[in-house]
């Protein structure tokens, strides 16, 4: 327990710039967190409704499907609670580098090469002048856009589901900074600290 905590203050430090994630129940959107500091970067809510909320966020916590099933690891992204076939939209402009439509995942056998627990899923890239952030949309029922598309923001890009290692209707939505400029390091980022509090900002 002691080396996971450690551990997890480690990639605290080094990828929120020792900024507090943001808590479970929390209303989501970067002005509504106490210290969060201004970013040059920022991004719409990928759903239309600010105000929902979610019941994981970026935290250590422990699985409960999928293999890593029991395992306290670390939750690299925001679950928002929202039902079956509610619209997702695009966080900001981008290019759709992965657009996976077919859900591969195996719950009789995670571990196998071809069994991706994210289910239908996107991921755009967002060039910036600190690189090159990406968001990510897992756990899709429908995908809208495909690989290659060029997104604005606020553009559908598919539908909420519970494809893959999910056991309920959510969005699992996920940040990085995958490429990067000179300065800044790559890792996985706390989303809650980068969406602006209103869709339409």
């Amino acid at each position: 327990m002691k080396l996971i905590l450690e551990n997890w203050r480690k990639f605290k430090d080094e990828t929120l710039n020792e900024v507090e994630p943001a808590r479970r129940n929390r209303p989501y959107g970067r002005d509504s967190i106490p210290g969060a500091p201004a970013r040059s970067f920022t991004v719409r809510h990928p759903l239309n409704d600010p105000g929902i909320k979610s019941n994981r966020g970026f935290e250590m916590s422990r699985y409960v499907v999928g293999p890593n099933k029991g395992k306290k690891t670390h939750h690299n992204g925001i679950d928002f609670n929202v039902g079956l076939g509610t619209e997702v939209y695009a966080a900001a402009s981008g290019i759709v580098t992965t657009a996976q439509a077919d859900d591969t995942y195996d719950p009789e056998n995670p571990e196998s090469p071809n069994s991706d627990p994210s289910g239908k899923h996107i991921i755009i890239e967002h060039p910036h002048t600190d690189g090159v952030y990406t968001t990510q949309y897992l756990h899709l029922s429908e995908l809208k856009v495909g690989r290659g598309a060029t997104v604005k923001e606020g553009d559908p890009i598919g539908y909420t589901g519970m494809t893959g290692a999910a056991n309920g209707p959510h969005l699992h939505f996920a940040m990085s900074l995958r490429k990067p400029a000179a300065g800044r390091k790559a890792g996985w980022l706390d989303p809650a600290l980068f969406i602006r509090s209103s869709p339409k900002d």
